[in-house]
């Protein structure tokens, strides 16, 4: 689904110049020289996390512990990508959106 949508609209997120020589603003260069600033409306950094998000919490064979060391790194891993300036909130509303409707669907 994401695929589609970047193949017919494109986007760009800008990213800010980095300063400073310690090990955080390293590991953030290290993201973006992997992952380039385009293409990313809908996130599918997002979509991929939030859907195990949801599988998992609706899962009732999965210990509860499992759900929660699940829910929290899915979390993080959707926060990681508004505060590494990989994604804009509307990258994120957009796959939550297309799996929601893929839970509707199914």
């Amino acid at each position: 689904m994401c695929y589609l949508i970047y193949a017919i609209y494109q986007t760009y997120v800008p990213r800010p110049a980095l300063t400073g020589d310690d090990w955080l603003t390293r590991a953030i260069e290290n993201v973006y020289s992997i992952d380039r600033p385009y293409n990313c409306f809908p996130s599918t950094h997002t979509l991929t996390s939030y859907l195990i998000f949801k599988a998992y919490r609706s899962a009732a064979n999965i210990a509860r512990p499992v759900r929660f060391f699940v829910a929290c790194t899915s979390l993080l891993i959707i926060a990681s990508t508004l505060f590494v300036k990989q994604h804009v909130l509307l990258d994120l509303i957009a796959a939550m959106a297309i799996v929601e409707g893929i839970y509707l669907v199914i």
